[in-house]
């Protein structure tokens, strides 16, 4: 593998992970809101 692909690979990983970490704590949120409707 060349080393800027490398380096693509490894900027794009993190971003993936946060996003991934971002639509659990939406998912969470949402379900904990509706709990709190009822």
């Amino acid at each position: 593998m060349s080393k800027p692909q490398f380096r693509k690979v490894k900027r794009h990983m993190p971003s993936s992970y946060n996003t991934a970490l971002n639509n659990n704590t939406m998912l969470t949120s949402t379900t904990l809101g509706k709990l709190l409707v009822r």
